[in-house]
């Protein structure tokens, strides 16, 4: 007798496409939300800060956050060294406190640091899940690929610069995107092809 899909498979995969979706979402988001060519991006918001106070401070919040966020990528705190531990957890706290620092005293409107904060972390998460699936190394690879391909666009005669900026933005999003949400991809996949397949009788005359 022929297997039929049991009733939570289909909610089960529309759940998984949702899934999918949101984190293209935020491959996009991740990419465009630093540096946009369609409409505003986190460094053009800053730069239009009217006061320079404030302007500096946010800057400073952006590459602070920038480059813990980037530290903490190749910390592993389950390791046993205690004394370790103890060291990153102080310099979390020390970074913590001096983001903080500047919030209290240099800035006055707390959107700024908020959307830095989000659209950084969001590219950090995605990152990380990269670095999960195809590795640091696989990174390089694609991302040297995606260069040889906007030199091979440019000797081409494509020399608009908004124009090689915005395929290397989808690019990486694109990039982003596959590599975070590989497992859930090819588990995507594969559960709809054996699904289809189960379906049909592997028999000769279709009846048993």
């Amino acid at each position: 007798m022929a297997q039929t899909s049991t009733p939570h498979s289909q909610p089960s995969t529309l759940k998984e496409v949702l899934t999918l979706l949101f984190l293209f979402v935020l491959s996009l988001f991740s990419v465009f939300g630093v540096y946009n060519t369609f409409t505003l991006d986190l460094i053009e918001i800053i730069e239009h800060i009217p006061d320079p106070q404030e302007r500096w401070a946010n800057y400073a919040i952006m590459i602070l956050f920038v480059i813990v966020m980037g530290t903490l990528q190749g910390i592993n705190l389950k390791k046993k060294d205690l004394f370790g531990k103890i060291g990153v957890i102080l310099g979390i706290g020390a970074a913590i406190a001096a983001i903080l620092a500047i919030v209290l005293f240099y800035s006055n409107n707390l959107f700024y640091p908020i959307l830095s904060m989000l659209i950084i972390g969001t590219t950090m998460y995605m990152l990380e899940l990269v670095f999960l699936t195809i590795g640091p190394k696989g990174f390089f690879f694609f991302l040297t690929l995606f260069g040889v391909g906007l030199i091979a666009l440019y000797k081409q005669g494509y020399h608009d610069f908004s124009f090689l900026v915005t395929v290397a933005e989808l690019a990486l999003a694109l990039l982003l995107f596959i590599a975070a949400t590989y497992p859930r991809l090819k588990a995507l996949m594969f559960s709809i092809g054996t699904r289809d397949n189960i379906d049909i009788p592997n028999t000769g005359d279709g009846d048993e």
